[in-house]
């Protein structure tokens, strides 16, 4: 919905059209689960990055 423009929304918030968007297609408890998913996803991608990990499926385990 956002086409990839995360930094872009931290900036500017989300335009109109992908919340609307996200309206029709989610009610507001899949909203408010779908923000703390995401939320959470970008943390552990922060705190890795930090840690300079390297996922295991790229390892090759």
């Amino acid at each position: 919905m956002l086409g990839g423009n995360g930094d872009a929304v931290a900036e500017t918030g989300v335009p109109d059209s992908a919340y609307e968007a996200a309206r029709a297609a989610f009610d507001e408890r899949e909203l408010a689960d779908l923000t703390l998913a995401t939320g959470l996803m970008n943390a552990y991608n922060r705190i890795g990055i930090s840690f300079r990990t390297t996922p295991q499926a790229a390892v090759g385990k």
